[in-house]
């Protein structure tokens, strides 16, 4: 038996090191930042980042290495919802994209959620315009590797002259050779290749998920804009696109040939789904609506409610071109069929979960969201008008953007707010917190709560946290004594004066901090105190002792 386990755990470390090349820098703990173990990192090595939230817009140049999640190691797809690269405050305006690999020969980026990325400003060595392009990713002269990566919710518009257009919402790859494969592209904007753009190049485009993306204004294609490129472009699933200009799904050029793809429900406003070159050809693809080509299918691919996985009977499973480089891999306790998330036999499904290539997408389309926290905080014993905080935790499982809209108290004159801007929306996919505050103005327990509105339909808002604490009058003097009324600005004057004489003769308030208004020192507020005053003020007398 100590020989079984040993020898499974030597095939673990093994399979684990073949997946991790060179030198591995850890971020944070080698390097605190990704861009800081980018520059540690040598031709050959790997840049190896724990799950987090990374504000960066990294930047590889003449680079050969790997820059992964540890979703690397354990295929586990959570790191891929967890390991984050926001590129939504970049250091320049104009190189905003989340990742920028340039020269080299073959870098990879494996395994992220890339999200907030606005574009970079780049020249065109091919026509000399400058272009803003690649929000989530943008590579130039070199064979990168693009897999397994969320890239959601970033944007390629024109900012100012001289950039003449923009686009590659997503990724965009130029002047090279890119391997894209296994990405969910979703809710990228720019004004052609929303999702993707492959220019004066080449590469192969596996197994991605272009949804949701949106396109404006010039050239078209919302899910992919592919010209000047020779291409294989397999086993894709473009869904939900729209331009203002063509190709809602699609928009292709050259002798490129379309296989095992799904599109559907993409809409453009000049023209199909597709729109493609003369020399193009589709074949064994499911075209909503249909399209020439051979084996070439339009039913409804009866998608799941999540990840638009098929579910059975569709006719895209087992009905991809029959050749053994598409087959799905098999199911090993069930041979001769698929292994989830493929379906049915080996022989190829359409669209991204089927063909060799394929994986398990984590979680993208759902839409829930989660308040982690306790649904009580109490703040504990603070003096006072003394200041304290505490956090609310709660998580988005899905893509869609939450944010929190506004935070509601029972009782406003309890000293309660929010630290955190409101409102506030929350890093995509990921965990986040918005932290409360309490400011007692009168001593004593408080009890409250918390109304935390959202935007998400699919749960009931808002959510309710109970808040208490207790405010602890420990010392309420502030500089010297004399301050009867407790004004914030601590000052002694006829107002103070006034107002004991109204607390002493006239039945008004008492004093809010006897202390303060107890200027001889004596436990008592009196007309010693009052006499005292109005030989401060009026006759030149000894100021107010100290607190």
């Amino acid at each position: 038996m100590k020989t079984v386990k040993l020898t499974l755990l030597l095939t673990l470390l093994c399979s684990v090191s073949s997946a991790l090349a060179g030198v591995v820098i850890h971020v944070p703990a080698d390097q605190s930042t990704i861009q800081a173990g980018v520059n540690a990192a040598s031709n050959g090595d790997t840049v190896l980042v724990d799950d987090g939230i990374y504000q960066e817009n990294v930047r590889i140049k003449a680079k050969n290495i790997v820059l992964a999640s540890r979703y690397i190691i354990d295929k586990d797809a959570n790191h891929i919802l967890h390991t984050i690269i926001d590129g939504s405050n970049p250091t320049h305006a104009d190189s905003g994209s989340c990742v920028l690999m340039f020269q080299g020969t073959q870098p990879q980026l494996i395994g992220f959620t890339l999200t907030g990325g606005t574009g970079t400003d780049w020249f065109d060595i091919g026509d000399g315009f400058v272009y803003r392009e690649g929000g989530g990713v943008l590579t130039e002269a070199n064979n990168a590797i693009i897999r397994n990566n969320l890239i959601i919710h970033n944007t390629a518009l024109p900012g100012a002259a001289p950039v003449r257009s923009a686009g590659g919402g997503a990724i965009r790859t130029g002047f090279g050779s890119s391997i894209i494969e296994g990405n969910v592209l979703g809710w990228n904007t720019g004004l052609y290749g929303s999702g993707v753009v492959v220019f004066q190049g080449g590469g192969e485009l596996y197994n991605n998920i272009a949804y949701g993306n949106w396109g404006a204004g010039s050239f078209g294609g919302a899910g992919f804009w592919i010209l000047g490129s020779t291409v294989l472009f397999e086993n894709n699933t473009v869904v939900s696109n729209h331009t203002t200009n063509a190709g809602g799904g699609v928009y292709m050029g050259g002798a490129n040939e379309i296989v095992n793809c799904i599109v559907r429900g993409n809409t453009a406003s000049s023209g199909p789904q597709l729109s493609l070159g003369p020399s193009m050809s589709v074949h064994d693809c499911n075209v909503q609506g249909g399209f020439a080509g051979d084996a070439n299918t339009s039913e409804n691919p009866l998608f799941d409610t999540f990840n638009l996985l098929l579910t059975a009977p569709s006719a895209c499973i087992d009905s991809g071109f029959d050749t053994p480089g598409l087959w799905d891999p098999e199911d090993g306790g069930n041979p001769g069929f698929a292994l989830y998330p493929s379906f049915g036999t080996i022989r190829g499904d359409k669209g991204a979960y089927g063909g060799s290539r394929r994986i398990m997408f984590p979680l993208w389309s759902s839409s829930a969201a989660t308040m982690t926290s306790k649904a009580a905080i109490n703040f504990g014993s603070i003096n006072q008008l003394a200041i304290a905080t505490a956090a609310v935790h709660y998580a988005r499982t899905g893509a869609f953007r939450l944010t929190i809209d506004s935070v509601i108290y029972g009782n406003p004159s309890n000293g309660l707010g929010t630290q955190t801007a409101i409102p506030h929306m929350m890093a995509v996919a990921f965990s986040d917190s918005i932290v409360l505050k309490w400011t007692p103005t009168l001593a004593g327990a408080m009890t409250d709560t918390a109304y935390i509105y959202h935007n998400d339909t699919t749960i009931a808002s808002p959510w309710k946290v109970a808040v208490s604490g207790n405010a602890i009058q420990l010392s309420c003097c502030i500089g010297v004594r004399g301050n009867a009324n407790g004004d914030a600005g601590q000052l002694v004057n006829v107002v103070d004066l006034t107002f004991l004489v109204a607390y002493l003769f006239q039945g008004g308030s008492a004093p809010p901090c006897k202390e303060e208004a107890d200027v001889v020192i004596n436990n008592s507020v009196n007309v010693v105190d009052l006499v005292f005053l109005v030989s401060r003020l009026f006759q030149g007398g000894p100021p107010p002792p100290a607190c």
